[in-house]
């Protein structure tokens, strides 16, 4: 009977494990998806990332070159001079220091955009939706900068180019698959608290099922299970690298799932440590109880 207790501890305790680990995930993927903090920590990096500062400038250049009216075709040379500041507007937007604040704002208003995409398939599964970068503010920090360095003589042309704001970088789409998984995935995320009240729950549940000393042979052997499930998921995730492209597609997603890695694997730095705990007080709670003799069954009365 006393087996049958502790194995059926040790199956409860390690799905309070298999809870708080996946509380821990569910917490970062609402955080990421619903939040600022996160995504802006992911995409840190990309504003001093050569490769993806240069796919962004030549996208950059290529919608404003495509906005010079035909207009100026008529006066020589002109065309190429408005060409020539475009470029070294974008060079300059790039490397102000107001590029970090234009890509908050390109990946605020494009996280919430996939978000909502996301949560509306839900309810109708017709299409997929595709992932855009939107880069408007750089548009805009661009379009200072290229007024800034203008002199007279070209600057009334300047003024009167149309400039295009919703400037948007397709950075794929995908299948229905996955973007049912992923739309499921932000869903069940929202509820990350209750699968921490679960946690505590089967955890209480466990040790009250448990004999007295296999509750905390069965809590160790949980909390190691986890633990080790937690060291190889995270030696595998420090080890992921995703392909590198000359692309603005193929740069910027490659730089972003780098960021979210690393973001992921700062996010669950604590697990392991918190797993050990467990093992370090139920080590402790084993021993005393190892010490400690159960009071004997009282005798029957013999009247």
């Amino acid at each position: 009977m006393s087996a049958v207790r502790s194995f059926l501890a040790f199956v409860i305790l390690l799905m309070a494990v298999a809870s708080a680990v996946a509380g821990v995930g569910a917490r970062w993927v609402d955080a990421v998806a619903r939040t600022q903090e996160p995504a802006e920590m992911i995409v840190a990096p990309l504003a001093t990332d050569r490769s993806v500062r240069s796919a962004i400038a030549s996208e950059l250049e290529t919608a404003a070159k495509r906005e010079i009216p035909e207009a100026v075709d008529q006066i020589p040379n002109l065309r190429a001079t408005l060409e020539a500041l475009l470029a070294t507007a974008v060079d300059n937007a790039l490397e102000d220091p107001g590029v970090e604040n234009a890509w908050k704002q390109t990946i605020t208003a494009s996280r919430v955009a996939l978000v909502e995409d996301l949560d509306a398939y839900r309810s109708d599964a017709a299409e997929t939706p595709t992932i855009w970068l939107d880069l408007s503010p750089f548009v805009t920090l661009g379009r200072e900068k290229l007024l800034a360095a203008a002199d007279e003589t070209v600057r009334p042309y300047l003024e009167q180019v149309a400039w295009d704001k919703d400037v948007r970088v397709a950075l794929g789409r995908p299948d229905a698959t996955v973007t049912k998984l992923a739309s499921e995935t932000i869903a069940m995320a929202q509820h990350w608290k209750w699968m921490f009240v679960a946690t505590a729950l089967l955890g209480v549940l466990g040790l009250l099922i448990g004999s007295r000393r296999g509750r905390w042979v069965a809590s160790i052997l949980a909390a190691l299970l986890g633990l080790g499930g937690v060291v190889l998921g995270r030696f595998a995730l420090g080890r992921f690298r995703m392909p590198r492209a000359d692309s603005v597609e193929g740069a910027v997603t490659g730089r972003l799932a780098d960021g979210a890695v690393a973001s992921l694997l700062e996010w669950t730095a604590q697990v392991p440590w918190w797993l050990l705990g467990v093992v370090g007080v139920s080590v402790v709670a084993l021993s005393v109880a190892a010490m400690t003799k159960k009071p004997p069954a009282p005798e029957p009365d013999p009247g």
